[in-house]
């Protein structure tokens, strides 16, 4: 699920930052539920693959299609193990236009279980370090914070060598983040389907102390619908003492699941674009594109030859128009 590239250099893991929230502390509702206005308080990253491949091919035939049906809609920034724009800077660059930034933190120790975005920090007292920056970075800055995508879902699976490290490594970070009263901080909870009973998830929601922070997030970088995504959430929050925010990511659900195959996650042809980010009246707090449409998954599916985290013309046109030829 590695998103990205190299962005802007920061100096040190103290410079990569971002942060926390508290459970009591609520998303401030937009004037309007039309989601694509709605879209607009969201902060568009300027320095996204998306507009890095349009300043890199001026003039092509797909250019005008990408620039505004992905550059110019709000994603999140991912944060790990590559150089970025320091997180404190970022969020500072939303505030200075009004809008709120959406940024994601994935730099877990044993990250994705040594998979297509395997990497992450070496050790666990590193992954400490690594959070207790992001958090300082961000300081007391408003921020929609996504936290470990797939981190919690691996724990049970047989790739994880200690789970106990994992979950102890996720409730430090839960820990760290929530002392930023100012962000919203959502631990990824899986998809619809993955992994685990809504009870199981709920139970390590509630062992991890997530109502320190706002919530959980689901259908990270996956494709599920809406629909069965809201149904799960409110599966995890009735198992709950007391029910969490939440967040879906929508950014490739148009067309929901496309393929069951077991890698039917990564570049699965037939996938579309979902809804556009925008505040919720409810159930969600927020549809969200957390994943970045056209940055690959890895080299699989529709993706061949292109590298997780890496932008791809052909993906990218794939999700806006549909056609897979």
């Amino acid at each position: 699920m590695k998103p990205s590239r190299t962005l802007v250099a920061i100096a040190g893991v103290a410079a990569v930052a971002v942060a926390a929230s508290v459970a009591t502390t609520a998303i401030a509702e937009p004037t309007t539920t039309d989601t694509d206005s709605a879209a607009t308080d969201f902060y568009v990253n300027p320095d996204s693959n998306a507009y890095r491949w349009l300043a890199d091919n001026p003039g092509h035939s797909d250019a005008d299609l990408i620039r505004s049906e992905l550059a110019e809609v709000p994603t999140a920034n991912w944060y790990g193990d590559w150089d970025n724009i320091p997180v404190g800077t970022y969020a500072d660059n939303a505030a200075a236009e009004g809008k709120m930034p959406v940024v994601v933190a994935y730099n877990i120790y044993e990250r994705d279980c040594w998979g297509h975005s395997g990497g992450g920090a070496d050790t666990p007292d590193e992954y400490r370090q690594w959070i207790d920056a992001f958090s300082d970075s961000l300081g007391d800055a408003e921020a929609i914070v996504i936290l470990e995508p797939d981190a919690l879902s691996h724990v049970d699976e047989p790739c994880m060598t200690d789970r106990q490290t994992r979950l102890d490594l996720l409730e430090y970070a839960v820990g760290s983040l929530a002392r930023n009263q100012n962000a919203q901080v959502y631990l990824d909870a899986g998809n619809a389907e993955w992994a685990g009973s809504p009870e199981q998830v709920a139970g390590y929601l509630d062992e991890l102390g997530t109502q320190r922070i706002r919530g959980f997030s689901l259908n990270v970088s996956n494709y599920y619908t809406t629909e069965l995504t809201l149904d799960r959430a409110a599966a995890i929050n009735a198992a709950l003492p007391q029910p969490l925010g939440f967040v879906v990511d929508t950014s490739r659900n148009g067309s929901g699941r496309t393929d069951d195959s077991e890698d039917g996650w990564c570049n699965p042809v037939g996938a579309t674009l979902g809804d556009h980010p925008g505040y919720s009246d409810g159930p969600a707090d927020a549809h969200l594109w957390i994943k970045v449409p056209g940055d690959s998954d890895g080299n699989c599916n529709y993706g061949e030859g292109t590298t997780a985290g890496h932008f791809s013309e052909k993906l990218a046109v794939a999700l806006i128009t549909g056609d897979y030829r």
